[in-house]
């Protein structure tokens, strides 16, 4: 399972000539990114994010995630939401643990996330009101995903300009999700328009690929993904419903972090103006 992990990451940027190859595939960076969208909840959070790390980073990462998962009691595979589903105990592959045990398994989960990952990205917020603030835009009123997606692709400059990555290529990797790769592509594509005149940079030098799309079983570096956007989504879900969120969602203290959270009066803005533009972002 671990030689098909680093061959599924090495695979991501094949094609590269040597000297080119052996000297910089390793220290490339990778954005595993997944989305947590709370449909079934009042109030709808969405939320799409993820990790930076470099190849090295990530198959390091794998290594230590897959030994935490087989080791008593094994897990397969980690879903957020079976290890806090909306009620009850733990469920799925979390059924038969404990919430003390649970909680265990996903503090070892984090801390070998903090180990080994550069930096971590987010966008964050109530579909409702973006819905209401799009609701002359019937063509994006309804797909929040690119929205989300130009936000984020702005604040990726930001973060590696602030932790002085350079502006190296950045790969993104998307969880495989067959309903919504035909709007992540199209965000790509629409994200790319709208920088050119304020950032060109962005998909001049960094984002000069579109994304890519895989399996968090096969690329288990994109399970990690699921663990950061469900933990936010539960997190802002607690906080809108006046509850304190569980201590395991929160953001990584130790891991530099790019995280937007639109007000609904940013998103009129951006919807009177450009439908998404760069927005803002703190690190």
């Amino acid at each position: 399972m671990m030689i098909a992990h680093r061959l599924h990451l090495l695979a991501l940027v094949s094609g590269i000539p040597e000297p080119l190859r052996s000297a910089k595939v390793l220290v490339m960076l990778q954005a595993m990114i997944d989305e947590s969208d709370s449909k079934q909840i009042t109030p709808r959070v969405f939320v799409l994010g993820g990790y930076i790390a470099s190849v090295r980073q990530w198959q390091r990462l794998a290594d230590e995630w897959r030994a935490e998962l087989t080791r008593p009691s094994r897990l397969s595979y980690f879903s957020f939401r079976e290890a806090f589903p909306l009620t009850g105990r733990p469920r799925g592959r979390f059924n038969g643990l404990s919430e003390q045990e649970r909680d265990l398994r996903v503090s070892n989960l984090r801390a070998i996330v903090e180990r080994n990952v550069a930096a971590q990205i987010a966008i964050a917020f109530d579909v409702s009101c973006y819905q209401e603030a799009y609701a002359s835009r019937p063509r994006l009123k309804n797909n929040h995903w690119v929205y989300a997606f130009v936000k984020l692709a702005a604040s990726i400059e930001i973060c590696m300009r602030e932790l002085k990555l350079g502006k190296q290529t950045l790969d993104m990797i998307f969880d495989n999700r067959k309903i919504e790769e035909p709007n992540i592509i199209a965000a790509w594509f629409l994200a790319r328009e709208q920088a050119k005149p304020s950032s060109p940079n962005i998909f001049k030098r960094i984002l000069v690929n579109a994304p890519q799309f895989r399996s968090s079983r096969q690329l288990i570096s994109l399970q990690a993904a699921d663990l950061f956007v469900g933990s936010l989504r539960a997190s802002n879900i607690a906080l809108l419903n006046g509850r304190e969120p569980h201590p395991l969602w929160r953001l990584h203290e130790s891991v530099p972090k790019v995280f937007i959270k639109p007000t609904p009066e940013t998103m009129r803005a951006d919807a009177e103006n450009d439908g998404g533009g760069s927005g803002s972002a703190s690190l």
